[in-house]
């Protein structure tokens, strides 16, 4: 029986867009039909994330916490708020990674992490993307395993 490769990341996990105020875009969501998750404070990454569902589509809109500090408030002082980046389901974040690796991409500083949910991230450096922010998500972490690989 042959070695079967892990199936690339391809199914969208979420958008995420950089705003203001997630109370104020929150408003807009609601207008669209979304519905609301309770918001989490990811304080490694400074930001500030609600979760916002609809017919399958999950939008993450993030805000800086505290405000002006973060990648989040570097990326609307210098683009204004809008789309930050696109996310992919990884069924194997580490086997991912190391096909992308081979590929020429690389991994932004301080990845695979723990993220929003619990779930296992990585982002990619965008330098090595077509200048787009791309993350791959996981399934979370058991506690067990701490952050050293996927669960």
């Amino acid at each position: 029986m042959a070695d079967q490769k892990p199936a690339p990341p391809s199914a969208l996990a979420h958008l995420a867009i950089a705003v203001d105020s997630l109370d104020a875009a929150k408003a807009l969501y609601l207008a669209l039909g979304f519905s609301p998750h309770e918001p989490e404070t990811i304080a490694r990454e400074k930001v500030r994330a609600l979760c916002v569902e609809k017919d399958g589509l999950r939008i993450e809109l993030l805000e800086a916490c505290p405000p002006g500090e973060g990648p989040i408030a570097k990326f609307i002082s210098k683009r204004g708020p809008g789309l930050n980046h696109l996310a992919l389901q990884s069924s194997n974040l580490a086997a991912d990674l190391q096909a992308l690796a081979a590929a020429g991409v690389k991994v932004l500083p301080g990845y695979p992490a723990v993220g929003m949910g619990g779930m296992h991230v990585a982002f990619l450096d965008p330098k090595t993307t077509g200048g787009v922010l791309i993350e791959l998500v996981a399934s979370p972490i058991a506690p067990s395993i701490g952050t050293s690989g996927p669960a």
